[in-house]
């Protein structure tokens, strides 16, 4: 199983364990509606309808007491698994070792995955209810010196700031902190009315509650705050940033570790920052280890699982560690793999880049000389004003978009005239929103968008023969999308398969076709290579009436190639 949340902390509550059973039992019986029963300890199956399907539940509870009662342990794991063969485990320790001069008490969540078809690279950790309850419950909950909660912390005024700067600067921390530059003009731009700034952050801190402190400083505090780390670490105009550990403030090219999500990348929609966040913090989670105190609590349970510490159970659980750091093994060649193709395209991308900034220059000085000639005409004739006026009519159209779900909206709202966009054609774009590369994928798509709306604005005025990639190629339009990101047909491969054909089959208006669909081909590459998750546009054009119809926007991995 793979593990996608860890969460390890201390808690000061006084009969640790007993309250970390009766909030377990809660749990499993408020998610499941009493329909499997909760024992003091030992096992319970049930099957339980969920969604139209049935769930296979099986709950194991043990707990141990060490002689004298110095130690007190409890270890639950729920595993559920569904009608998809997807496996999920909660699994649950709690122990209260009183054993040494000081007291150690910890509570202990993992949640793991297995199945077919889960996709790791794109799943992020997210808080059970069951970690919530635990921390709302507890007494002085903390990873180290840091407070956990399940709500926001707000960090209003001079001296606040100054004292989150201590806590984000501390290189003791471990505990992740985000923090959140609270800017209500803003958020009246780039946020909505079906929800407020408040609700945002608080679903930030729910998803990452045990992994991560989440604050919201005001203008006063982001000031003081943002001076005390330098403005390459600081936070400001709604933004906020992801600090993880060993903050290091004199070092200005440390702050790439520590990511930086401006507002209008997040405020959009309600859940965006959150997951962002999260996916942050995935690759962090896992590597949360135990401390020393739990070998003890351990040994306990398992006298208590297996009634001795015989030679068997000690092969047994080598035997299971082995297999546990072979799949962690697995998983990071795999991971690696990812970064890999990522780097390749970004290569690509950087390299085709270079090409077309050199392009630009030169077109840019032909253009310059040609607006010159044509302005000093204009200008003995008395008619430059007219140039002036045509000017400010294309400036109204933005030169930039901030993410994919950006460039979706400003196409249909500027360029509607030309571009048919349906609701099924924009395809996960939240999850393009929330990769590490949102906001060049948004600036290329909305790039893809012009061009596509400034040729077929050419096919009303000329016909054209040589059609879209020839265009691209040859015609040295400053909108030109670059011909080495563009596909206007699809493999033999493809084409051939019934499967491949289905995925690229879209919806567009009966007037173009009579079925109301078309299997389209051509497509524009928004990034060149990379993982699964690079976004793709597919497109048909409509020559007779100069128009384009979108038929997908969202990631590659919804439209499989012969490779996949």
């Amino acid at each position: 199983m793979s593990l996608v949340y860890r969460s390890i902390w201390q808690d000061d509550r006084e009969g640790l364990c007993e309250g970390a059973f009766a909030t377990l039992r809660t749990w499993i019986e408020e998610k499941y509606d009493s329909q499997i029963e909760v024992p003091r300890s030992g096992r319970s199956e049930a099957e339980i309808p969920m969604g139209g399907a049935s769930c296979a539940v099986d709950l194991m509870v043990e707990e141990a007491r060490a002689e004298g009662g110095p130690i007190t342990a409890l270890r639950a794991a729920l595993a559920e698994t569904r009608s998809d063969n997807v496996r999920w485990q909660t699994t649950l320790r709690a122990w209260d070792d009183r054993s040494g001069i000081t007291r150690d008490s910890y509570l202990w969540i993992d949640v793991s995955v297995v199945g077919d078809d889960v996709d790791l690279r794109t799943m992020s950790p997210a808080a059970p209810r069951l970690a919530r309850g635990l921390i709302a419950a507890g007494r002085l909950p903390r990873v180290g010196t840091n407070l956990l909660t399940t709500s926001p912390q707000m960090y209003f005024g001079a001296e606040a700031g100054e004292e989150l700067a201590e806590i984000v600067s501390d290189f003791n921390r471990t505990l992740p902190v985000v923090v959140f530059s609270r800017d209500d003009a803003r958020f009246t731009v780039f946020g909505s009315e079906d929800y407020s700034f408040d609700d945002l952050v608080t679903r930030v801190a729910h998803r990452t509650a045990g992994i991560a402190s989440v604050a919201i400083i005001d203008s006063f505090a982001t000031a003081v705050f943002t001076s005390a780390l330098g403005e390459s670490h600081g936070v400001w105009n709604g933004a906020f940033r992801v600090y993880l550990s060993n903050v290091d403030p004199a070092a200005s090219n440390d702050a790439w570790r520590h990511r930086y999500v401006t507002a209008d990348r997040y405020m959009g929609r309600r859940d965006t920052a959150a997951t962002i966040v999260s996916r942050i913090l995935k690759s962090v989670t896992p590597t949360r280890r135990p401390p020393e105190s739990f070998k003890r609590a351990k040994a306990l349970l398992d006298d208590v699982r297996t009634g001795k510490r015989d030679i068997e159970s000690l092969t047994a659980y080598a035997d299971s560690e082995i297999e546990r750091h072979a799949r962690e093994v697995i998983e990071l060649r795999q991971r690696v793999g990812d970064l890999e193709l990522q780097l390749d395209g970004a290569a690509l991308d950087q390299q085709i880049a270079q090409e077309e900034l050199a392009s630009s220059i030169d077109l840019a000085e032909q253009l310059q000389r040609q607006v010159a000639y044509y302005m000093s005409l204009l200008q003995s004739t008395g008619r430059a004003d007219e140039f002036e006026n045509s000017a400010e009519s294309v400036s109204n159209i933005p030169s930039s978009a901030s993410n994919s779900t950006d460039a979706a909206v400003k196409a249909r709202h500027y360029f509607a005239d030309r571009i048919t966009i349906p609701d099924k054609a924009l395809v996960d774009l939240e999850k393009l929103d929330t990769a590490p590369n949102a906001a060049a994928w948004g600036q290329e798509a909305w790039r893809a968008f012009r061009a596509l709306h400034t040729y077929a604005s050419s096919l009303d005025t000329a016909s054209d023969d040589k059609g879209f990639m020839y265009w691209c190629k040859y015609s040295r339009h400053p909108f030109a999308w670059p011909s080495s990101k563009l596909a206007m047909k699809e493999s033999d491969t493809i084409g051939s398969n019934s499967k491949s054909r289905k995925q690229r089959t879209f919806p567009v208006s009966n007037e173009v076709s009579q079925d109301g669909q078309i299997y389209m081909e051509a497509h524009m590459k928004i990034a060149l290579s990379g993982n699964s998750l690079i976004p793709r546009l597919y497109f048909w054009i409509d020559h007779e009436n100069a128009s384009i119809h979108v038929g997908y926007f969202g990631p590659h991995q919804n439209i499989k190639n012969s490779r996949s």
